[in-house]
């Protein structure tokens, strides 16, 4: 069972990335493009548009299904095109000449073979993923990220969007420049900065490294030890681990209070730290925030 605060920390940080997630443009958009193109598994998907949203989901078959919608402004500042190409299917949105991109609203809707790989690229919008087996390599310059129920690594990053990631078999790797992150479900290992947001993680089997210059962190963790590294620059961490988990500790406050279940912890006036063995001992688990309290529960 998970410990009553970790889900609500959890809990907090979801309701509030999906509250400011508008996935996706507006359903009054008219179809630009509905097309089909023949291929087969374990093949890639190459989009790149200078705008838009893009929603990719998979299914059984040897084909890919594209649909492009967008608003007169996009008809006449863009050209889209969709075809096969040696390594899989090519999707592109690119810039009418010099048209300008203003007030221009796209969504383009993917659907692939379950084992396809996928590099998407938008120059602003929202970007989900649901059910790949595949790797996923993402960016977008200002956008939201939601990623459902994949078994490939995934690896990407956002100017300026929150990003949820739920249900993964692989390892992750995220960054954002200015948004939260929250990874639940994870089994693999996870990589995680943000330069101004909340980090959420909630997984197994795996080593976790988790930064942000600007946020709370919170992780639930089952399993072995495998390595963990959380830092904040200002900003509280809470971390639910195993009765039995096994690590040299390594944990840090400035200015803040370290509470541990797992061994006491000297907490200064202005500086608190913790060295130390958890059970037998293992691989470091380090936690070190410059402003605030460090809080390590048994399950």
């Amino acid at each position: 069972m998970f410990k009553l605060s970790i889900f609500l920390k959890l809990s907090i940080v979801l309701v509030m990335m999906v509250s400011t997630t508008h996935f996706f443009a507006g359903d009054d958009l008219k179809l630009l493009m509905d097309k089909t193109l023949q291929t087969e598994q374990g093949k890639l998907l190459d989009l790149n548009t200078a705008v838009g949203d893009v929603k990719v989901t998979v299914w059984d078959r040897s084909e890919a299904g594209v649909k492009i919608y967008g608003n007169d402004e996009a008809e006449q500042s863009l050209v889209f095109t969709a075809d096969n190409f040696v390594n899989g299917i090519k999707v592109d949105g690119t810039k009418n000449g010099n048209k300008k991109l203003k007030d221009v609203q796209v969504r383009m809707e993917v659907t692939l073979p379950v084992s396809y790989s996928m590099k998407l690229n938008t120059g602003g919008g929202e970007i989900t993923v649901t059910g790949s087996n595949g790797s996923v390599n993402f960016n977008t310059a200002g956008g939201n990220v939601k990623i459902d129920k994949t078994n490939g690594d995934i690896d990407g990053s956002t100017a300026g969007g929150n990003v949820i990631v739920n249900d993964t078999k692989g390892k992750v790797r995220i960054s954002t420049a200015g948004g939260n992150v929250a990874v639940s479900g994870f089994e693999g290992n996870v990589d995680i900065s943000t330069a101004g947001g909340n980090i959420a993680l909630l997984g197994s089997n795996g080593s976790v490294s988790a930064s942000t210059a600007g946020g709370n962190i919170a992780l639930d963790y089952f399993g072995e030890n495998m390595g963990i590294d959380l830092s904040t620059a200002a900003g509280k961490i809470k971390v639910d681990l195993p009765p039995d988990f096994n690590a040299d500790a390594d944990v840090s406050t400035l200015v803040g209070k370290i509470n541990c279940d797992f061994a006491s912890a000297d907490n200064g006036k202005l500086f608190s730290n913790l060295k130390a063995k958890f059970n037998s001992g293992g691989k470091l688990f380090k936690c070190s925030t410059a402003a605030g309290d460090i809080t390590i529960s048994k399950k």
